[in-house]
């Protein structure tokens, strides 16, 4: 029988042969294992092939080996038994052939294996006990579009494991069960098209695990509040799934989380207040999201806070206020946003010099006098930091009958007080008095108030402010008699 050559994949590799015991079967003579490339593309002569128990090959001990590469070709098939022999085989690499499920015993006879990669096999279903046999194992790879279905003793065996990657199924379950990995301490999920949600206590048993990675979930809405209970996460990446608001709830318990990565999901704001239980948080990453908007006070509670990444979003301005404490920032990203260059960015202006930008550099996109410069670098061709200012807002027409208007840069938030100086328009607190549940607030400033009541009469006060300062002014209300619901409402 025509030998297998094989071409080592690490320093600790020592014989070019082929495994004992091992047989190559097809239709036409076995192939050199290496990986495809334009030159070297496989024979369509040769059919798919399977490992079996066989005569034994000529060459060096495959006791002796430490690594071994089958990578890129047309296996088919892992008998039971293929692998007795390879007792000091360390990392074996099966990455793009021809599996479709792996028998149980198919991996027996290698204690010493610490490393398997069965990535880029059209795997269909993980088997009971398919991968038991290497009891030494750290680190896993495997997945395919084409895998339907985990068993729920898929990884029986593995109690050594440290680190899994799966990537890409169609499973119709939650996500596979990981109940025998108590050592797990690395979790990556990617390509899992099915899920929408994850169950409670689904990571219950993996009291280890430091690091999870959720990845092309595309389905994927929500962490709810118990998605990861059961763990203590110091790295956690959740991208280009389908989250619209930051699973605050799923993360509430993770006080020891360092490194949060939500990047490519539609979330459009960032609330006040909602990380301040991650009080040991150091990095967060919000590339390519919807984000419009982060409140102040957003990151408060957050001492270690040193790289904030909201690069590729359609932010117009991050203030200082949403920050803990400025002083710790490291690295920044704002680059591919729709910046308004105005006092609201001075911060970062005066601190450039300091700062890490991270990706392309922030660009003005207003007012239309400094639009497409940069102002990322502390050389002489950023814009100065004097070009970033803000206009007190002037509130036009002070006495009635005309209407309360104001106009500045940026564009200031109106808010109402009625006589008794309670909010009547969305502001800094709840509505509240008279008319509150009755009134709305018109694009230009305008107060309407529907169907008013002689309880509504008095002076209100209408206050305009932007980062620059606020402007006020007083609007009488006088009601003779009350209206009707059918009747027009009244303007103050």
């Amino acid at each position: 029988m025509r030998r297998l050559p094989m071409r080592p994949t690490g320093p600790t590799a020592c014989w070019q042969a082929a495994p004992r015991g091992w047989r190559a079967l097809g239709r036409g003579p076995p192939r050199h294992p290496e990986p495809w490339t334009s030159e070297t593309q496989p024979d369509p002569r040769v059919g798919p092939r399977r490992l079996e128990r066989g005569d034994e090959e000529r060459g060096g001990p495959p006791g002796a080996w430490r690594s071994s590469t089958w990578a890129h070709n047309l296996l088919a098939q892992l008998e039971p038994g293929a692998f007795a022999g390879l007792d000091r085989l360390r990392a074996l690499n099966l990455t793009g052939n021809r599996l479709r499920y792996l028998e149980p015993g198919s991996l027996r006879g290698l204690p010493s294996l610490f490393s398997l990669d069965l990535t880029l096999n059209p795997l269909v279903a993980l088997l009971d006990r398919g991968l038991a046999g290497p009891s030494s194992l750290r680190l896993l790879a495997l997945g395919a579009p084409t895998l339907v279905h985990v068993g729920p003793e898929a990884f029986s065996g593995l109690g050594q494991l440290a680190q899994l990657t799966v990537a890409g199924s169609a499973v119709a379950e939650q996500a596979p069960g990981l109940g025998p990995l108590g050592n797990l301490t690395v979790l990556r999920l990617q390509g899992l098209g099915r899920p929408t949600t994850l169950p409670p206590g689904w990571l219950e048993g993996l009291g280890r695990l430091r690091a999870l990675e959720l990845d092309g979930w595309r389905s994927l809405r929500e962490l709810g509040p118990g998605a990861l209970r059961g763990v203590s996460l110091v790295w956690l990446s959740v991208t280009h799934c389908n989250l619209s608001e930051v699973p605050y709830a799923g993360l509430r318990l993770q006080s020891q989380l360092r490194y949060l990565n939500l990047s490519y999901n539609p979330i459009g704001l960032l609330r006040r207040g909602q990380f301040h239980h991650l009080a040991r948080l150091q990095e967060l990453r919000l590339r390519g999201a919807a984000l419009l908007e982060v409140e102040i006070w957003a990151f408060r509670g957050l001492p270690a806070f040193r790289l904030l990444d909201l690069t590729s979003n359609q932010l117009q301005s991050l203030e200082q206020r949403a920050f803990h404490s400025v002083a710790g920032l490291q690295s920044l990203g704002l680059g591919l946003n729709p910046l308004a260059c105005d006092c609201r960015l001075l911060w970062a202006v005066r601190r450039r010099r300091r700062l890490r930008f991270l990706g392309p550099g922030p660009v003005c996109a207003s007012p239309p006098a400094v639009r497409g410069l940069s102002w990322a670098g502390g050389d002489g061709g950023a814009l100065p930091a004097e070009a970033f200012r803000c206009r007190v807002p002037v509130i036009r027409g002070k006495m009635p009958p005309q209407r309360l208007r104001a106009r500045e840069i940026p564009p200031p938030s109106i808010l109402w007080l009625n006589p008794r100086r309670l909010l009547l328009v969305p502001g800094p607190g709840p509505l509240a008095g008279p008319g509150a549940g009755r009134s709305r607030l018109l694009p230009d400033g305008t107060l309407l108030i529907a169907g008013v009541r002689p309880t509504d009469a008095g002076n209100y006060r209408c206050v305009a402010r932007n980062a620059g300062g606020n402007d006020s002014a007083w609007a009488a209300l006088l009601v003779r008699h009350a209206v009707g619901p059918g009747a027009e409402p009244a303007e103050a």
